[in-house]
């Protein structure tokens, strides 16, 4: 007699710990992005709560650094880092929460993701190339800053916060990209088109309807495990 729950119900209690955590991240996220754009010193311990709550509830430990010291970037370069970033693209967002959402929704519903998502995001988020230019070539505010990288620059503090701001960035949107492969390893794809981008698994077999035919490479699509 096992005392364990059945492995479907632990299946589903793991899918459920994932979509909370994803769709808290989320808000997390938007508060972050809000701040940078309207900096308010009052957000600055809700928002290190959350953080510490989301660490705490991923790595299984109540050991949180609550005496945490975090560096503000000055206006001029904050709003620098933010057109940086594409953070405060409208379009790019919109497709950074929608990769969110989609992950937390069919984490917690057990349904497929779609084959093609906005992903990968890393695609858009280096859209353009900076090369040694602090500020693109091809913006026209440079709000105040050097367009071009200098010893003078390499100098500034706050230039090292910029690209700690960028780096971090850039880890972010490349996790979620591998979060939206590691969904889909767990439910599965659909709606696959083919000749468009490619699916999860890669088979030689014969494939099934709409992945190809005969013995030609296809996409075979897994469906999820007792979801």
């Amino acid at each position: 007699m096992s005392f364990l729950p059945p492995a479907t119900t632990i299946r589903r209690y793991q899918r459920n710990v994932l979509s909370t955590t994803s769709a808290e991240i989320g808000a997390i996220y938007c508060a972050i992005v809000s701040f940078a754009h309207a900096p308010n010193e009052g957000d600055v311990e809700e928002i290190n709560k959350s953080l510490s709550a989301i660490r705490s509830k991923l790595i299984r430990t109540k050991a949180l650094r609550a005496n945490a010291v975090y560096e503000h970037l000055e206006s001029a370069w904050a709003r620098a880092l933010l057109r940086r970033t594409r953070f405060n693209d409208t379009d790019f967002q919109g497709d950074v929460l929608s990769v969110m959402t989609m992950i937390s929704s069919a984490l917690r519903s057990g349904s497929a993701l779609p084959q093609i998502s906005p992903c990968p995001l890393l695609d858009r988020f280096m859209s353009k190339y900076h090369g040694l230019e602090v500020i693109h070539k091809e913006s026209e505010e440079d709000y105040g800053l050097p367009r071009t990288l200098t010893l003078q620059t390499l100098q500034n503090e706050q230039y090292m916060f910029f690209c700690v701001g960028v780096s971090t960035a850039y880890g972010l949107i490349t996790r979620l990209d591998r979060l939206m492969v590691a969904a889909k390893e767990i439910v599965g794809e659909q709606y696959h088109i083919h000749g468009i981008g490619s699916g999860l698994i890669l088979s030689s077999k014969v494939a099934e309807f709409g992945a190809g035919s005969g013995t030609t490479t296809g996409v075979h699509f897994r469906p999820p495990q007792d979801v």
